[in-house]
């Protein structure tokens, strides 16, 4: 449920559906997601524990690639910005463990003190979905981490070096298992492709049984990204599985 919205058309005010009972239960709220105009409004007004935020109205709904939900799991204050450094938390991800892949159900905030930085996939992806493409996190511009429809216009040339990129399964017979492949496109894009590459094959089957079990849903890989064999096709090594998370369409509020 959305906890949070936006005050005002500028979106530049917060407030809590706590807060919202207080106030003119009629008020139009505005969606966490800059580039989507749902018309929010409180709902749940029994009780706190019921209170939330929804697009109610069908035709003010939420726009198909509305990240509200993504947004709505990020909470700044549960992390430290200053201890976060982007190229050691994705070369961390490449180090191999036992962890399976997680969807978005999983927990990602650090509820320990002191403040951790950001150091999963999910927590870094959602962080860059909290914010503009083009605005800064302890100094690593959002668009420069996270590749999606978003940052798009700045990979004029390709996506190289360390990423997250957003992406979906491709159309058709996506996997090889002969050469331990998966083939991934962009959300919103067909302009790059996306090839994974395994060494182990234990690795290479749980992977691959994640992604067709939910290939309907949103997939993010961090990885250090080169140019493939075909043109503008790009493909990274995955080493473990933590380079890996399933983002699920729950549905928007």
């Amino acid at each position: 449920m959305i906890k949070q919205v936006y005050v005002d058309k500028e979106r530049t005010k917060k407030i809590s559906a706590e807060k919202a009972l207080r106030e003119n239960k009629d008020v139009r709220y505005y969606c966490l997601d800059h580039d989507c105009d749902a018309h929010m409004f409180l709902c749940g007004k029994d009780g706190l524990s019921s209170a939330h935020f929804r697009a109610t109205h069908k035709e003010y709904s939420h726009s198909d690639n509305c990240n509200s939900n993504e947004i709505n799991q990020f909470n700044p204050t549960e992390h430290d910005e200053n201890s976060f450094h982007f190229n050691n938390a994705i070369e961390a991800m490449f180090v191999p463990s036992n962890s399976s892949v997680r969807s978005n159900n999983s927990s990602s905030y650090c509820t320990g003190e002191p403040q951790q930085p950001l150091r999963t996939i999910q927590q870094i992806y959602r962080m860059c979905k909290s914010k503009k493409c083009t605005e800064p996190y302890n100094g690593f511009i959002i668009g420069k981490m996270l590749f999606d429809e978003r940052s798009e216009f700045m990979y004029p040339n390709g996506v190289f070096r360390l990423r997250i990129i957003e992406s979906k399964v491709k159309d058709g017979y996506f996997y090889s298992r002969d050469k331990k492949e998966i083939q991934v496109t962009p959300l919103g894009s067909k302009k790059y492709e996306f090839i994974l590459k395994f060494s182990d094959s234990k690795l290479f089957d749980e992977i691959q049984n994640k992604i067709y079990n939910n290939r309907n849903h949103k997939i993010i890989v961090s990885g250090n990204w080169n140019s493939a064999e075909r043109y503008n096709c790009f493909s990274t090594s995955i080493q473990s599985s933590k380079q890996v998370a399933i983002i699920k369409n729950i549905g928007k509020n």
